[in-house]
């Protein structure tokens, strides 16, 4: 619970936290701006944090006050866990799979927009005969 709470701080965007530092580089820089419009999205990302905090204090304040009225939620299958786990895994495989996959996908890119080699590739008769 005590975890929950510093990550909702953090949400927030209270100091010292890495959230207090995203939202107050974007609002400068919102600030800076000589359109109100932007000033207007200051004040969005103000409410939202506001609302933020509304909600994720109310959570937080279930972890230590429980309501005796609810009952005890289930405990987690076991098929869940384990397809969470399988999926957690995947996303960490990802972050070394990513960096192979874009180089690949880079050369593909490449060999796609060589336009004569395609039409080469696929159909050599439509290609315009060279002149010596």
């Amino acid at each position: 619970a005590a975890l929950f709470i510093v990550l909702a701080l953090s949400l927030i965007g209270v100091p010292p936290f890495p959230g207090f530092w995203a939202k107050l580089l974007v609002l400068v820089h919102l600030g800076e701006q000589a359109q109100s419009l932007y000033y207007l999205g200051g004040l969005v990302i103000l409410a939202g944090a506001a609302l933020e905090a509304n909600y994720l204090f109310r959570v937080a304040s279930s972890f230590y006050y429980p309501d005796n009225k609810q009952e005890l939620p289930p405990a987690h299958r076991r098929r869940d866990i384990t397809i969470a786990s399988v999926l957690t895994a995947g996303l960490v495989a990802s972050v070394f799979v990513l960096s192979p996959l874009a180089e690949r996908l880079d050369g593909i890119a490449t060999q796609a927009s060589d336009v004569p080699r395609y039409i080469q590739t696929v159909n050599p008769a439509a290609l315009p005969e060279a002149q010596p």
